[in-house]
């Protein structure tokens, strides 16, 4: 999907939200504009929160049979939405000629007052590079019950496998990790819904379940720092070893969470509170080899025990919006919310450390949108946020924007640099003008300034063999900890112009400037203190991004269409040791295609990176992962 057209539906999906919060149709508009951003490989989870919450809203004011169980279904033709009793099939088909397949299946039925979507999602992909494959299986049944009018019950189980390589996104692919194996199991994901309509505009909706994660790492190129210490603790140097990991973590938790809503004319309040607990249970059994430890220490030096890490985690948030229109050309919004999180100290980077460390805070929330004119629109919005630890911020009912801006991110640190952390601290600021020059001329221009700050716990070891702390026997290096801080600052502009020529040509053009900035700093490690293999204890790194994406999409009444698109970006980065240059680059998409009466048959080729260009990216700056060779894409779709 272009990145243009994601701009136009994302703005008017959150106005439509913005001005009837209760309809079940703009929350599944903006869930599916949403999930356009998604990354398929799960590896950087910003966009998972809003996507997922918006489509559990969907599902919850949505009435029974509207055909809103699978976003593989509302993608579909609408107007077979609107038909009651029937059984209806989809399936989508994607080959690619680098030996990937992504295939997509739902059976789905209303019958009076029950509906149901059973669905399928398999993705699998060879790969780039060695050691680059990934599989992925998706199953749910999802089903809906109209007790009485006013009442319905939603139920969902959910099924999920994954099993990859390392998938993350390099610079430098020479980096990449050719040992690493990850799997993940989610069985099963339970989630219980009800609502109670009391009139038009004023409903109860309950969200309640059970997620449960079982994860598990092997990688033989793990690298851990040793801290040599001396009396009184005093860090003297740091050397980072190869520490094979092999580590396997468990989580259990249990949501609930009530939201009222109240539209009336000219106001509509939301307010609702959420209750999250659960356990975290993580073990990691090292694997020590003579050649990761030379020449710096022996493993005879190590205490060899396995580390483990249990600990339990609490959410507890409450939170209030009020959504005012002034006249008809202005809206204010106005909210706060508080959060105290209990989350675990160290469950992810071994050597792991138990304990818990709680957090809260108080979150403002205003946001406006103002139409000075009858096509013109200026939004603001601002927003404080505390994170939470895993997939549990995922489920939550509370608004996930303001004003047209996100602010239910997973995470605003990109993973592929920095991997996971906990409670996050995180500042949302927004600006934007759109623009409607004609009856089908679109103009935008927005500006999203990101902050995110967090704290975590590093797994080490400790040296202390030059301590009278230990006897002077073997071992005396052990599992220790140390603190790490993040900041990070993201400053985008985007700028997009699409144009509707008639009924048969679409054209855009979206141009995009991000700066991304990412300070780290390891605060218990003394400046000047003397390390090895280039480790460096404090770091300043920064990339800038410029992207054009230009696009032309030809539609013909008898259900042929054509779609080209040009893609530039151009990349500088600093702070590097060694230094990555950045790249300038061109990328060009063809795509034809075919689709039957009602769009009960699609068939599209295309073909991606004609100019068989490589390219190189830091994913400091996030983006969506480009084919990195000259490929063919056929699609298949029916539903009937």
């Amino acid at each position: 999907e272009d990145a243009g057209m994601t701009d136009v539906s994302l703005r008017e999906a959150s106005r439509a939200v913005s001005l009837d919060y209760a309809n079940y149709s703009a929350h599944l508009f903006l869930g599916n504009s949403y999930n356009a951003l998604r990354d398929p490989r799960q590896i950087n989870l910003r966009y998972e929160t809003p996507w997922l919450s918006e489509y559990l809203l969907a599902n919850l004011l949505a009435p029974v049979g509207a055909g809103t169980l699978s976003p593989f279904v509302t993608q579909q033709e609408y107007s077979r939405l609107f038909e009651r009793d029937r059984v209806g099939l989809s399936s989508a088909t994607e080959y690619r000629s680098s030996g990937d397949w992504y295939q997509t299946a739902v059976q789905h039925g209303n019958f009076g007052n029950f509906s149901y979507a059973a669905e399928v999602a398999y993705r699998s992909e060879d790969g780039h590079r060695p050691n680059n494959d990934l599989e992925q299986l998706t199953a749910s049944l999802k089903t809906k019950f109209q007790l009485t009018p006013d009442d319905t019950v939603f139920l969902q189980g959910t099924y999920y496998k994954a099993e990859t390589g390392d998938v993350n996104p390099y610079y430098d692919e020479s980096r990449a990790n050719l040992s690493l194996r990850t799997k993940e199991q989610q069985e099963p994901l339970l989630l219980a819904g009800y609502r109670h309509q009391w009139s038009p505009g004023v409903d109860t909706l309950v969200l309640a379940g059970r997620v449960q994660d079982t994860f598990t790492v092997l990688n033989p190129q793990q690298n851990t720092l040793v801290l040599e210490q001396r009396p009184g603790g005093r860090i003297v140097s740091v050397v980072p070893i190869g520490i094979g990991q092999n580590y396997r973590s468990e989580v259990e938790l249990y949501t609930a969470e009530v939201q009222q809503i109240f539209q009336q004319h000219r106001n509509t309040i939301i307010f609702g509170a959420r209750y999250q607990t659960g356990d975290f249970e993580a073990k990691n059994q090292p694997q020590f080899r003579d050649a990761g430890l030379q020449p710096y220490f022996s493993p005879a030096l190590f205490d060899p025990g396995a580390t483990r890490a249990d600990a339990d985690f609490e959410r507890i948030t409450a939170y209030g919006y009020d959504y005012l229109r002034v006249g008809d050309a202005l809206t204010l919004i106005a909210g706060i919310a508080y959060d105290r999180v209990t989350a675990p100290d160290n469950v992810r980077y071994a050597p792991l450390t138990g304990g818990a460390t709680t957090t809260d805070r108080v979150s403002p929330k205003a946001g406006l949108v103002w139409t000075p004119l009858k096509d013109t629109t200026l939004r603001l919005a601002y927003s404080q946020t505390l994170g939470g630890v895993s997939f549990d911020q995922s489920f939550q009912l509370e608004p996930s924007q303001i004003a047209g801006f996100n602010q239910a991110y997973r995470s605003l640190i990109p993973e592929a640099v920095a991997g996971s952390g906990s409670t996050p601290r995180s500042e949302i600021f927004g600006a934007a003008i759109d623009q409607k020059f004609s009856r089908n001329t679109y103009a935008g221009v927005t500006y999203d300034w990101l902050q995110s700050r967090l704290e975590r716990s590093f797994g080490v070891y400790d040296d202390w063999s030059g301590t009278s702390n230990v006897v002077a026997t073997t071992p005396y290096i052990f599992p220790g900890a140390t603190p790490q801080r993040l900041d990070y600052d993201e400053h985008t502009l985007t700028a997009s112009l699409n144009q509707l020529l008639g009924d048969d040509w679409a054209l855009g053009a979206r141009y995009r400037f991000s700066q991304a900035e990412l300070q780290t700093d390891f605060t218990g490690i003394p400046s000047g203190t003397p390390t090895a293999l280039g480790f460096r204890p404090k770091q300043n790194l920064s990339a800038t991004l410029h992207q054009m994406n230009l696009f032309a999409i030809y539609t013909h009444p008898s259900g042929f269409f054509g779609q080209a698109e040009a893609i530039w970006n151009h990349q500088d980065n600093d702070g590097y040791q060694p230094a990555q240059p950045g790249d300038d680059f061109w990328h060009f998409n063809a795509y034809v295609g075919y689709r039957f009466p009602r769009r009960r048959v699609e068939v599209r080729v295309g073909l991606l990176n004609l100019s068989d260009r490589d390219y190189h990216l830091n994913p400091l700056n996030l983006t969506s992962e480009l084919p990195h060779d000259r490929t063919v894409v056929v699609n298949l779709r029916f539903s009937f």
